[in-house]
């Protein structure tokens, strides 16, 4: 013959149990994180040189409401902890963006799960460069056809574009 022995618990004891899985699990995490690193290209040949610090980023829902706004950290770095589903990032850098060439990523964001994106832009000068360039036009009117200038026409307007911009 067997003995058993059998423990009885306080029904306090297994309401509070019961309870505390019933909240846990109503009150799990329902986010995900999207995680964005930013980097800058100093010498134009592509490759990432320096984390992009201080550069602002929004996230908008599909249908174009923003839903969070912030700045990148010394690591080039922000978070934004959001409710799954499809979102777009926005770069706002004032440079020469190349990966993504437009500046925007579409990402989708997974209930307890990070989503990882990176942004690349170039800088036109190196930190240590001049911060603007001089661009000398001259326009002139070649009348006897031998390729060099006869007078010096003026009131002339000129756009300088880049990339399509003007």
């Amino acid at each position: 013959m067997r003995d058993f022995s059998v423990r009885v618990i306080p029904f306090t004891t297994l309401l509070f149990l019961f309870f505390h899985g019933v909240l846990n699990s109503a009150f799990a995490q329902v986010e995900g994180t999207i995680e964005i690193t930013k980097w800058l290209d100093e010498d134009g040949d592509g490759t990432p040189d320096v984390p992009g610090t201080g550069v602002e980023f929004t996230v908008q829902t599909m249908l174009g409401s923003e839903v969070a706004h912030g700045v990148t950290d010394s690591l080039g770095q922000v978070s934004f902890l959001l409710s799954p589903d499809t979102y777009k990032v926005f770069d706002l850098a004032n440079m020469l963006h190349l990966d993504p060439v437009d500046g925007i990523r579409v990402i989708e964001v997974r209930t307890n799960e990070t989503s990882s994106i990176q942004f690349v832009n170039r800088m036109d000068m190196p930190r240590d460069g001049p911060a603007n360039s001089i661009i000398h036009i001259t326009k002139f009117e070649d009348t006897d056809g031998d390729g060099s200038p006869d007078t010096t026409v003026v009131g002339w307007l000129f756009e300088l574009f880049r990339d399509g911009q003007l």
